[in-house]
């Protein structure tokens, strides 16, 4: 898995230990990497180009970090706290607005609009 995989994990499981509430039994680190696992054994039978994988995994990562902050619109505190992160790490704008997008799809009655949301 590439470098920026690994940064964000490390990202993800130092901003929930230091600043998610131990009452969120579920949309947790253990929660996250349950749903990067899913989402990795999607990945290895799906045909998708690196880049497209390396989009997904990272939404994955962040999709609930926003739970660090607020419960209602968690998904939009989630895109600004990804955003910032991938940024400070030079990721290209291109594959934050996918992750954005992807991470938006997993609001509750959202509808994906992409192969990849």
């Amino acid at each position: 898995m590439s470098d920026i995989i690994e940064k964000t994990k490390d990202f993800v499981f130092d901003l929930f230990k230091e600043s998610l509430p131990n009452s969120f039994i579920y949309h947790n680190y253990t929660h996250t990497t349950r749903v990067l696992k899913s989402a990795n054994e999607i990945l290895e039978n799906t045909d998708v180009t690196e880049e497209e994988a390396k989009i997904v995994r990272l939404a994955a990562l962040l999709h609930d970090t926003g739970y660090t902050k607020t419960r209602e619109g968690h998904e939009e505190e989630s895109v600004r706290i990804g955003s910032e992160f991938l940024k400070s790490q030079n990721v290209d704008q291109k594959i934050i607005d996918e992750v954005n997008k992807c991470i938006m799809a997993t609001k509750f009655k959202d509808t994906p609009n992409s192969k990849l949301e």
